[in-house]
């Protein structure tokens, strides 16, 4: 006959209960009010996830990813994810152009935006290109209003020179509209 010790009955009742503690619910943090939260690493040295009280919420240790990147979004619940691809309908290429001549026997002075319209349907993508001026003093430049959104178009300065015709465009690229406000 055996002979039991105590010591074994405190063992089997250690291993009966940890699988009940490693069941527990999830953890609800608290802070004072005006505090946020804070997961480190290992060591307490790394921010791994910072949630203010405001709801902010920062993951100073997400890398960058290599292109193509994709947005993050949440759900109506605040789950992170990617974002749902959209794809458009259609681009197009909108032109505008222009002729400027000099007629005279001395170079033109020019100071002028030559823009494009996207059609109906279309909002503006980006600029594709402006024309290279032929004339050596006809200097081309992308042109971009900050005070009206939106608006495109290449700024022509300098000079044509004498007896000279500068065929000028602008091409843009128009992306159909996709969302509604």
């Amino acid at each position: 006959m055996s002979k039991r010790h105590p010591i074994h009955g405190l063992i089997l009742a250690g291993l009966l209960a940890t699988p009940f503690a490693a069941r527990a619910a999830d953890v609800k943090v608290q802070p004072a009010a005006g505090s946020g939260m804070v997961v480190t690493d290992s060591t307490g040295t790394q921010e791994r996830l910072r949630v203010q009280e405001s709801g902010q919420t920062y993951l100073p240790g997400l890398q960058a990813l290599a292109l193509p990147t994709a947005a993050v979004c949440t759900n109506a619940s605040g789950l992170l994810g990617t974002c749902p691809v959209v794809q458009p309908k259609s681009i197009v290429c909108a032109t505008g152009s222009v002729s400027k001549s000099c007629n005279s026997g001395s170079p033109c002075p020019q100071d002028f935006l030559l823009q494009a319209t996207c059609p109906t349907g279309y909002t503006r993508l980006t600029l594709e290109r402006c024309t290279k001026p032929l004339s050596p003093n006809l200097k081309a430049e992308m042109f971009f209003d900050p005070y009206l959104p939106g608006t495109i178009a290449c700024h022509y300065t300098g000079t044509i020179d004498p007896f000279g015709t500068e065929d000028l465009t602008i091409n843009i690229l128009c992306i159909e509209q996709i969302c509604t406000t």
